[in-house]
């Protein structure tokens, strides 16, 4: 008896790589938190807040000022992260 191999390793790898956009997609939007946390807290160097950090961050804010339901999602995610007073990029800088 012969086996015949099966075609279905080509819906696999589709669902394997959509599983793997999703979950790098809600790390790159998680790390927003901590990297606020890590300016306030000295770890990153506070003018990377206005540069690096900012950049890398700019989809997010366009998200949470444009998004009605995701934005203030975010807007409170980043809030638990941050003491109060402390560095927020601010919403305007967002809208580039």
């Amino acid at each position: 008896m012969e086996d015949k191999p099966t075609k279905r390793s080509g819906p696999v790898i589709v669902i394997a790589l959509a599983a793997v956009l999703v979950v790098l997609s809600m790390l790159y939007a998680l790390s927003m938190g901590p990297a606020l946390w890590m300016i306030n807290h000295g770890w990153l160097d506070p003018t990377w807040a206005a540069s690096p950090v900012a950049v890398a961050y700019r989809p997010l804010q366009w998200v949470e000022n444009r998004v009605p339901i995701i934005g203030p999602t975010i807007a409170t995610y980043t809030d638990w992260w941050l003491p109060a007073g402390q560095f927020k990029p601010p919403a305007s800088a967002a809208g580039s």
